[in-house]
């Protein structure tokens, strides 16, 4: 699966898709300190998503293979303008008592409002993108409303961390993330004013430190919320898989000259070199190689991808796979994995 994680630059996200096997990216415009810049794209994630790749921060330009999308795409767009924190820098303390709409800026902050208006729009630009599969994740703020509810709010205790941070998912085409191991929330930090916060945020208030990284403190994505959000993508995949592998009617021709010459068997009884007849509106019921015969072919439940590709006997496009569905036409496919071999059966 094709992974972009955008605007990250600890590559957390990133290598917990990269360990299960995903050919994963992160992109930010900063450089990434997750140790590898082979798989960061240092440049406007903007212009990533479109190309379909770009410029790697190790000078190597990268594109996904022509006819390949970006499956799947996790963002992380700056909360800094966004989030409830930051609010009361937005207006003139003295204007605490008037309508919105009459207070001023806030003296110190000028611009800060431009700023938020500039931020709303570059999170929404994630929700335009033709990916099929996205979450965009932002602390509670602003996108509640200026956009919508979230689909999830989450926590980093729900995922083994012993932190707390709300934490808002906006989701498209994907499951709810689960808890997979809830702990202790973790300490606190009381302040003089007696207001009390998680004790890994009030670090970030450390001045030893950079503005840098006290921003990148607060901004941290944890490594157990990381961990499920690849876990529950891969999960997800599972599921879809399961429901796309049933036992389905095969259609066993004795050769690619005898199609009047159909027998109707099970999906699970087929064997290595059998040969099969897929129409227009089947399942192909196991995986294979064209030998006959050209169609247009349904690969969603496998790629995520709702585009429909063509396969034909003969060259580099004759691999089927079973679980797949033909939309037009027909094929005659000789089965190369027996039930429980299949390519399906290894993802799941």
């Amino acid at each position: 699966m094709n992974v972009l994680v955008a605007c990250e630059e600890s590559q957390a996200v990133c290598k917990a898709f990269r360990a299960r096997g995903h050919n994963a990216y992160s992109c930010d415009i900063l450089e990434c300190s997750g140790g590898h810049p082979e798989w960061h794209f240092k440049q406007d994630v903007l212009q990533v998503i479109p190309n379909h790749g770009g410029m790697l921060e190790n000078g190597t330009e990268y594109y996904l293979p022509e006819g390949e999308t970006w499956d799947l795409m996790i963002a992380h767009p700056p909360c800094t303008y966004l989030s409830v924190s930051g609010a009361r820098w937005l207006y003139h303390p003295d204007d605490a008592d008037l309508p919105i709409e009459q207070r001023r800026e806030h003296p110190h902050h000028l611009g800060r409002r431009r700023m938020k208006q500039e931020a709303i729009e570059f999170f929404m630009e994630f929700t335009k993108t033709d990916i099929k599969h996205w979450a965009i994740e932002n602390p509670v703020g602003c996108m509640n409303t200026e956009y919508r509810k979230p689909d999830q709010i989450v926590q980093p205790f729900w995922f083994g961390d012993h932190a707390s941070k709300k934490t808002c998912l906006w989701i498209h085409n994907l499951p709810l993330l689960e808890p997979t191991n809830m702990v202790e929330e973790g300490p606190r930090v009381v302040l003089s004013s007696g207001r009390s916060l998680p004790k890994w945020y009030s670090d970030s208030f450390n001045t030893k430190i950079s503005t840098e990284e006290r921003r990148k403190l607060r901004s941290k994505t944890f490594p157990g919320f990381a961990e499920a959000i690849a876990e529950g993508r891969g999960k997800a995949q599972a599921d879809s898989l399961r429901k796309a592998k049933k036992d389905v009617d095969a259609h066993k021709i004795p050769s690619p000259d005898q199609k009047d010459r159909i027998t109707v068997i099970t999906s699970t009884s087929l064997k290595k070199g059998d040969l099969v007849l897929v129409k227009a509106g089947e399942q192909i019921p196991g995986d294979g190689e064209v030998v006959d015969g050209a169609a247009s072919v349904d690969e969603s439940a496998i790629t995520g991808e709702s585009a429909p590709v063509i396969r034909e006997s003969g060259g580099d496009r004759s691999a089927v796979t079973g679980g797949t569905t033909v939309l037009s036409d027909w094929i005659v496919v000789r089965i190369i994995s027996e039930a429980g071999e299949t390519f399906m059966d290894k993802m799941i």
